[in-house]
């Protein structure tokens, strides 16, 4: 069974992304890890700036794009729960990702919106 939950970076998360060809730099980020069982299938963080709360990791097993938006989405239900209003994003390979969550550009960087994201129909 698929489950989506928060993580401490911890060393499994570091060998799977070690496999992936991904960096691992999650210390001091909030990170969520997509397993089934015990087996990871992605991770992705949360990276809390002193001004801005940014959404630019995403890693998953053959570039599943569902598994990354089921992913985005919990991470961006975290950051509501916490009282987060607004999350950024500025990973240029992640722009389609952004568009399909609902980031609107600004700037060089897409901004999130969360006050109604959760409750208004998307």
């Amino acid at each position: 069974m698929l489950t989506i939950k928060k993580e401490e970076p911890n060393d499994n998360i570091r060998e799977f992304l070690k496999k992936l060809g991904e960096g691992d730099n999650l210390e001091g980020k909030i990170v969520m890890s997509a397993k089934d069982g015990e087996q990871y299938l992605g991770v992705g963080a949360l990276e809390l700036k002193a001004d801005k709360v940014y959404l630019n990791f995403l890693a998953t097993q053959n570039d599943d794009l569902a598994l990354k938006l089921g992913i985005m989405k919990s991470l961006l239900n975290l950051a509501d729960l916490r009282g987060i209003k607004t999350v950024w994003g500025n990973n240029k390979d992640f722009k389609s990702l952004y568009k399909m969550a609902r980031f609107k550009e600004e700037g060089d960087e897409m901004k999130l919106d969360l006050e109604g994201y959760f409750t208004s129909g998307c």
